[in-house]
């Protein structure tokens, strides 16, 4: 199962919000007690979107609850004192009673709903802050997936670039066609020493250079091969530091005799100067 995509598809965001189907929990559900990375992101969405409810939520003014409460109790208060009256023989002091039971019952009832109203606007505004905070913070985990997953495939496509490339080294120097030519230094620079590998079937060339002075200012290595009793360019060695490294030389030999390197200017030159010369070997 391909978890990146899984994951990437929002069906773990989803199911923290709770808005998946039956069926969709229990396959999130079982999958993530299947797979500890798919476990490990789920519970990281839940604490990462807990925390951003926790961050903005509105909290409703301290004083609300109690100015509600004493209106109540005010009004009830002056409702009972209204019903202890005096007996009126007449009649005409309960109609008033009667009267002013019906005004302060239409007063309670209006102090009521007027409280539930702030209550129910109140979790209103704490509810749709809460959901538009959670989409942005789910786009921004979505983007953030998004961009690690480039990283990903980015680290993976160089590491796989490199694999092959030793790959075809090991494949180069083990071919038995490759002959390795030690090229050993001249009295210029006595210690000097680079090991050539020469496919005789490709004519390829890769170098091995075991050392080497470093190359002055504006000065370049460059290879020969010498062919037919000729000097041929091979190219120019890297300007920086070589040591214990494979340098595959993209020119192709022909028939060579031998292998040579001189110092010559930066970019190289078109025949060798051998007042400069470093190393030479004989195949």
């Amino acid at each position: 199962m391909d978890l990146k995509e899984y994951i990437a598809s929002g069906i773990l965001e989803s199911y923290v919000l709770g808005e998946v189907s039956p069926q969709e929990k229990q396959e999130v559900e079982c999958l993530s007690s299947i797979y500890p990375e798919l476990k490990e992101a789920l519970v990281e969405l839940q604490v990462s979107i807990e925390n951003v409810a926790d961050q903005n939520r509105i909290e409703p003014p301290a004083d609300l609850k109690e100015k509600v409460l004493s209106n109540l109790f005010k009004e009830i208060d002056n409702d009972l004192e209204e019903k202890v009256i005096k007996h009126d023989f007449t009649g005409e002091r309960q109609d008033k009673v009667e009267e002013n039971s019906k005004n302060n019952t239409w007063k309670l009832m209006a102090a009521a709903f007027f409280a539930l109203f702030l209550i129910a606007t109140t979790i209103f505004i704490n509810t749709r802050s809460d959901n538009q905070v959670l989409a942005e913070q789910v786009e921004d985990l979505e983007s953030e997936v998004s961009n690690k997953e480039k990283q990903v495939d980015q680290v993976s496509e160089e590491y796989t670039a490199m694999l092959d490339s030793k790959n075809n080294l090991l494949a180069f120097l083990s071919d038995t066609n490759t002959r390795r030519v030690a090229l050993k230094g001249t009295d210029l620079s006595a210690s000097s020493l680079v090991n050539v590998y020469w496919n005789e079937a490709t004519e390829k060339v890769v170098l091995h250079v075991d050392n080497l002075p470093t190359t002055p200012t504006k000065k370049q290595y460059q290879l020969w091969a010498i062919v037919d009793g000729k000097p041929k360019d091979m190219g120019v060695l890297p300007k920086d530091d070589m040591s214990a490294q494979f340098i595959d030389m993209t020119k192709t030999t022909g028939k060579a005799a031998a292998f040579a390197i001189t110092l010559e200017e930066e970019g190289g030159k078109p025949e060798p100067n051998l007042d400069q010369l470093y190393v030479i070997g004989n195949v």
